[in-house]
């Protein structure tokens, strides 16, 4: 630890304010580790200025006669900053006084408390999964949204967000070509994260913030969910956070199975955000089957409002595959229409059991009309699992 004016601190009180600060520059919305050079990431380095609140010199920044000497070495009397914002706050005095400091001060570590005494140890790998865009704007999912969730449900992050990104930008038609190609970038991406993150982070649950089209992220939700412990967030696009609202609200979620025999096949709506028209599915099969539904009184993007949802959505569909796969021939197909949250989307796809489900062939509205159009097939072979 440093200070620029060549005052030397005591060894207590340098351990006190390392302490208090984690290692984090304690200037708002600055996240630099300091004791981590960017530019030589494995160097054993502490780059962290110690700067006064009340200036170490009577006639310096925030100087006062009467207790700039008291204060010099007592460390609620001290920030621990980045050179820069260092700099910066003792070069405009003004603009940064004393209040305002020891209120950084307050917050900051008010927050490291809080966030070890949260957690508990209590650790996830952050995964993220998104298209490049969604609606022709760029789709970002921020590390700070990520571990900002990630508290608020008591969890810390292992490893800095690992995003598996889908590139859709120039795709106007997503053929068979388009859901193949991403799918194999995306799993041998995730193979090698999973190198990365090497044995000692085997069992740690893995938290995934899914923003992508409905079929991929049940493909991811159908490879990743064979790895353990999978917990799942849902962005809320009205707050702008992937906090969810509440911790226990529940969703009527609800299923009807056709009379009819399924021997040839059955159509299955996914209806959490929208109603389907049910028109569009026989235009879009070219064929009569018999439709399925599950669904919510009131579809909306804003279904789920907690994890506890989520748990409720998947034992509906478990539910529902188990009573259309009991009437159904083993090789019958079930042809899936999707409606729906990106977090159920996932989930969906945890669902479904190599060498055990029937052939779940997924489709996407995307395209000429909103024509549902056949966009991949669950489970996936032995060769293509991650």
């Amino acid at each position: 630890m440093r200070c620029n004016t060549g005052r030397s601190f005591s060894e207590a009180t340098k351990r006190v304010l390392w302490a208090r600060s984690g290692g984090v520059c304690q200037y708002p919305g600055c996240a630099d580790l300091l004791y981590l050079d960017q530019n030589v990431p494995k160097a054993k380095v502490m780059i962290g200025d110690l700067a006064h609140i009340i200036g170490f010199s009577k006639d310096g920044p925030r100087g006062d006669v009467a207790s700039s000497d008291a204060y010099a070495d007592d460390p609620d009397n001290l920030l621990f900053l980045c050179r820069n914002h260092h700099r910066m706050i003792d070069a405009s005095p003004d603009n940064y006084p004393i209040e305002l400091l020891l209120q950084w001060k307050e917050r900051h570590e008010t927050q490291v408390v809080q966030a070890a005494q949260l957690t508990k140890g209590r650790a996830a790998v952050p995964v993220i999964l998104r298209s490049s865009q969604i609606g022709g704007r760029p789709n970002l999912v921020t590390p700070e949204e990520v571990h900002d969730a990630l508290l608020a449900t008591g969890f810390s992050a292992v490893c800095n967000p690992q995003t598996i990104e889908f590139e859709n930008e120039t795709v106007e038609s997503l053929d068979d070509a388009y859901w193949s190609t991403q799918i194999a970038g995306g799993r041998r991406l995730w193979r090698a994260i999973r190198m990365q993150l090497n044995a000692a982070n085997q069992g740690t649950p893995i938290a995934v913030f899914p923003r992508a089209e409905m079929p991929m992220l049940m493909a991811f939700g159908h490879m990743l969910g064979n790895s353990g412990r999978v917990d799942i967030f849902q962005y809320d696009s009205l707050r702008q956070s992937w906090r969810f609202r509440t911790k226990d609200s529940s969703v009527g979620f609800y299923f009807s199975i056709p009379d009819e025999p399924l021997d040839d096949g059955v159509a299955l709506t996914l209806e959490t955000t929208a109603k389907i028209d049910l028109g569009r599915i026989e235009r879009s099969l070219g064929v009569a089957l018999p439709i399925a539904r599950l669904f919510v009184d009131a579809p909306s993007r804003e279904v789920v409002s907690s994890a506890y949802v989520i748990e409720q959505f998947r034992i509906a569909a478990q539910s529902c595959l188990s009573s259309l796969e009991s009437r159904m021939h083993r090789d019958s197909v079930i042809h899936v229409f999707p409606a729906m949250a990106p977090s159920l989307a996932f989930a969906f796809g945890t669902l479904i059991q190599p060498k055990v489900s029937n052939v779940i062939r997924v489709y996407d509205a995307r395209g000429i009309g909103g024509v549902f159009h056949q966009a991949i097939d669950l489970p996936m072979e032995d060769s293509e699992a991650p």
